[in-house]
């Protein structure tokens, strides 16, 4: 029993952590907003789609332009963002 309980203690240890915020407001209330900064590079992230595409496929839509606007951003040094 030991050994099982050392070896899930490792893989705690070594897994990368999955956090989740959603934007909620209740999750920044209880942790310090810095800390996911400070702790990125212990989590996967993933890339969610926005809302539902198959309720409004329109979200998916605007979720790729703005992806690109973003990309052409760093590529050119130019912003679609209002001023």
């Amino acid at each position: 029993m030991e050994v099982l309980e050392a070896k899930e203690e490792i893989r705690m240890k070594t897994q990368k952590k999955n956090y989740d915020q959603h934007h909620g407001v209740r999750n920044l209330d209880e942790l310090d907003p810095e800390w996911p900064q400070e702790h990125y590079s212990e989590f996967r992230h993933f890339r969610w789609p926005p809302k539902s595409p198959d309720m409004n496929i329109i979200e998916h839509i605007w979720d790729a332009l703005q992806d690109k606007a973003i990309q052409w951003e760093w590529q050119f040094g130019f912003s679609f963002r209002a001023k």
